[in-house]
């Protein structure tokens, strides 16, 4: 299985790097991408890694957030027909309190107008190709988390605290294990691997890819929660069977040390161009 990170936040080469997330993913005879990240740089830096973005089989938005989504404009300029699986809840709108003022950061109208109809719905759960799932939340009352975070959500144009409905796991069942995927976890990272576990019973995970979404306000070094409280999810992770944890993005430059102190070498970085391998070259 390989895995190119597109976009994140940092870089460590001549590509380019903004505040947003973005996977290109192979396994076997499928390609999918994960996010597009805020703008179409992730597809300049596609090109320039030699990926060919018309090909792949499909496309799949995390969440509703502008930082994942907002890509999406260019990736149906360059691929005509993929589809793109979303949960349906993601067509509410997404707002947070920064600085006390309430900002928009849900999907850009002009995403919605540039793939129109090729965007698929999800309700709950999916298998998208064999072994390859869509997982939504599982646990109810996350909107506290969306209280405790300042994040709310549009519908029928009554705001309310977010309950992350709108986010979903990219889940690969491979013969070892499984590959997990999220790109900000909001509803928690612990509360992510702990559904997925239940959901394939009796299954490892191999990894665990994305953000912890644990900094502060978009783009500060700084963290959401307190030192003690990064620790604590540092130690429940630890815990977790999961063999590598991948993160970056929302995690925070603040917040990585912290958890790389306890976690050690089952935390690793993600930058802008890696290629990530796992269970050898598919």
């Amino acid at each position: 299985m390989k895995i190119v990170t597109l976009v994140e936040n940092h870089t460590e080469n001549d590509l380019k790097c903004e505040h947003g997330l973005s996977f290109y993913i192979e396994h076997e005879d499928r390609a999918v991408l994960l996010d597009a990240g805020q703008t179409g740089l992730f597809a300049e830096n596609a090109r320039q890694l030699g990926i060919d973005l018309s090909k792949v089989d499909c496309a799949v938005l995390s969440h509703a957030h502008y930082d994942h989504a907002g890509g999406f404009s260019e990736f149906a300029r360059i691929h005509r027909d993929a589809p793109v699986y979303m949960q349906k809840n993601a067509a509410c709108g997404c707002f947070s309190v920064k600085c006390g003022e309430m900002k928009n950061i849900g999907i850009p109208k002009p995403v919605y107008e540039s793939l129109g109809e090729r965007i698929c719905y999800v309700d709950g759960d999916m298998q998208i190709y064999p072994g390859i799932w869509l997982l939504a939340h599982h646990r109810e009352h996350l909107e506290k988390r969306g209280e405790q975070m300042h994040m709310y959500r549009e519908t029928e144009g009554k705001k309310q605290f977010d309950d992350f409905s709108h986010e979903q796991s990219l889940v690969y069942e491979l013969e070892d294990g499984l590959v997990v995927f999220n790109s900000c976890s909001h509803g928690g990272v612990d509360l992510v691997l702990e559904e997925v576990l239940e959901t394939f019973p009796g299954r490892k995970i191999l990894a665990m890819i994305g953000g912890f979404h644990l900094m502060g306000a978009e783009g500060a070094d700084s963290m959401r929660d307190s030192a003690a409280d990064v620790q604590k999810l540092a130690e429940k992770l630890a815990g977790i069977p999961v063999d590598k944890l991948y993160t970056g993005h929302c995690t925070g430059t603040k917040a990585y040390p912290i958890l790389k102190e306890t976690l050690k070498d089952k935390l690793e970085p993600l930058v802008t161009g890696q290629t990530i391998w796992i269970g050898g070259v598919s």
